[in-house]
């Protein structure tokens, strides 16, 4: 059901008051923005149970984080006597000296750390951390609880004590590569609602070092001439080179300075915000650039539908959108080798070929009936004569079910008063195709389909259909030569009748 549609079935039942559970419904199942819902819902004197709506939130993830540790990724049982949080200095930081926490073979939790635990779209940091002889490969980052856990293995044999000093370093590598591709996501929610309208909202994001992949609602594919206008406008903000800074802030102070944020998403009082010059401002807890011009640029690789009213753009940045212009540029000129012509010709000179094999293809297809219609002329010249009746059985090769069914039309006509049978097969299968011409089908009864039922049975299959056409499967090709020799024995029979 619609949103629209939602809110005016509320209306007329007198309401005043828009579930809370229903807006959640909408927002989590059809990508509905709650502040649209609001918006909509005013426009039909209705108030929103906000209320209700934030505990639906809050319930699902409970059920979310419930699954996540039944699947062995989820929460973990610490300690009561840990310190109450791990403290992150990876927004300043790529490597801190400090101290373990918490130690299990698997898991390191640090009193504090420059490793970003996965949250808001961002996946987590990988690195490395060090005390002497120890070593520890870390290949991912979450958060349990209030605690920042460095999940990965070590392969020496020594072992980490609670209380031990450790050097705790990123793969600095990976995290400008996932800062690009995080800071092109806030430039490219601003293109999105510039381009597209003020209606569009962010509906999640993925931010990992290889690509960035962000959901909007939208209900529409979006044009190639918008996706063009949104690429050119985020890579203008890149080659501006704008300063990127982040400050902490009220909530409401941060609302009023016009920073926009994910909604349904709950927020402390206090806040992050990202401000990317006077080109946009977001609330955000993940890692950015220093300035646009460290992404390099962006390079949308596709667009395409994850829900109703909900669309999905994947892309590129940094060396990884380099090296696919490259490779795109590289085969323009494979391309443009092969067709003897210059880059920026290419496109016309493949829409001449298509339209040259156009020609070839209907020029072949009529060269190929003219062919059919001799030999299916052929097939009628030879046909028996049963009771004055011309009867015709045989096998012929063809490409499709719907070749041997023009190959049926064309038989029946060229028999002006008769049966024809038709065997073939196609792609491994057995198939026949009976027809009867119409003037046997009106005075002297003949069906097409129970004469294939008949024939059919002889192979061990079945078939049926229409009194001028029928069809049927072949179980049996070794029997196929003997069905074809009684066709006029049981074409007989049924005149019989």
């Amino acid at each position: 059901m619609e949103r629209a549609a939602w809110l005016e079935q509320m209306r007329e039942k007198n309401a005043t008051i828009f579930s809370g559970e229903d807006a959640f419904l909408l927002h989590d199942t059809y990508g509905f923005p709650l502040d649209l819902t609001q918006m909509m819902a005013r426009e039909k004197n209705l108030d929103v149970d906000v209320e209700e709506f934030n505990r639906a939130m809050k319930e699902q993830r409970s059920r979310s984080r419930a699954a996540a540790s039944d699947n062995g990724t989820g929460f973990l049982d610490l300690p009561d006597n840990l310190p109450k949080s791990s403290e992150f200095v990876g927004y300043e930081k790529d490597e801190a000296e400090t101290e373990v926490v918490y130690a299990d073979k698997d898991k390191l939790i640090l009193a504090h750390t420059p490793f970003y635990a996965e949250s808001g779209g961002q996946v987590g940091d990988t690195g490395h951390i060090d005390a002497g002889d120890f070593h520890f490969y870390v290949e991912n980052t979450i958060w349990n609880g209030d605690h920042i856990v460095h999940q990965g293995h070590s392969e020496s044999d020594t072992t980490i004590t609670t209380g031990q000093k450790v050097q705790a370093r990123i793969d600095t590598q990976r995290r400008r590569a996932t800062e690009r591709n995080h800071t092109a996501t806030h430039l490219l929610h601003k293109a999105l609602r510039t381009v597209l309208g003020e209606h569009v909202h962010q509906a999640g994001s993925l931010v990992h070092p290889e690509y960035l992949r962000f959901d909007f609602n939208h209900f529409e594919k979006v044009k190639e001439d918008d996706l063009a206008k949104i690429e050119s406008m985020v890579n203008d903000a890149i080659i501006e080179n704008y300063p990127v800074h982040w400050e902490r802030l009220p909530l409401e102070e941060a609302r009023n300075r016009g920073a926009m944020a994910l909604f349904g998403e709950k927020y402390d009082d206090v806040v992050r915000m990202l401000e990317v010059d006077d080109y946009s401002r977001e609330l955000c807890g993940g890692t950015h650039v220093r300035a646009t011009g460290e992404i390099g640029m962006l390079n949308i690789v596709s667009e395409s539908a994850v829900a109703a009213g909900v669309r999905r753009i994947e892309a590129l940045t940094g060396a990884k959108a380099f090296e696919a212009a490259r490779k795109n540029k590289m085969e323009l000129s494979n391309i443009a080798h092969i067709l003897s012509c210059p880059p920026q010709e290419t496109a016309s000179r493949v829409q001449r070929l298509l339209d040259e094999r156009k020609k070839l293809m209907s020029a072949a297809s009529e060269s190929k009936r003219r062919d059919s219609k001799g030999e299916v002329q052929k097939i009628a010249e030879e046909a028996q004569q049963i009771k004055d009746i011309k009867v015709a059985a045989v096998s012929l090769e063809v490409s499709s079910i719907d070749e041997l069914k023009r190959f049926g039309d064309m038989l029946r006509d060229a028999l002006r008063s008769g049966v024809g049978l038709l065997s073939s097969t196609i792609n491994e299968k057995g198939i026949f195709i009976c027809v009867v011409t119409k003037d046997l089908v009106n005075a002297k009864r003949l069906h097409a389909g129970t004469l294939i039922k008949e024939i059919a049975q002889i192979t061990g299959s079945s078939g049926g259909g229409s009194p001028h056409m029928a069809q049927a499967g072949i179980k049996d090709s070794s029997k196929v030569e003997l069905a074809l020799q009684r066709v006029p024995k049981i074409v007989e029979k049924q005149l019989g009748n």
